[in-house]
């Protein structure tokens, strides 16, 4: 069994300001934000390899309703995807490690 990885999930990301635009865009667009931070995928660098179907299968969202949270996330600045390399990353994790030497 793999073995579980936790991360944390400030507070502003329902409060502030891109968690608000988020909000605004619907719930759908929370749940992938949410999603794309926490799936089985994700590293503290928030650089990997997702292509959509994978997202489909692990939330249930239709793929229409995922393409467009994806593109609203795009337009937050919250993430960046490659559709032909199926690469996505999280912009947003980048500011939230704490680097300690």
């Amino acid at each position: 069994m793999p073995k579980e990885i936790y991360r944390a999930i400030y507070s502003r990301f329902w409060t502030g300001l891109t968690g608000q635009k988020m909000k605004n865009a619907g719930i759908a667009t929370q749940l992938l934000a949410l999603y794309l931070i926490t799936n089985s995928h994700a590293n503290w660098f928030g650089l990997y390899r997702l292509p959509i179907s994978y997202i489909v299968e692990d939330t249930s969202l239709p793929e229409n309703v995922v393409r467009e949270s994806m593109k609203t996330l795009v337009e937050l600045d919250f993430l960046k995807y490659c559709y032909v390399s199926r690469q996505i990353w999280i912009i947003i994790l980048v500011s939230d490690q704490n680097c300690r030497n």
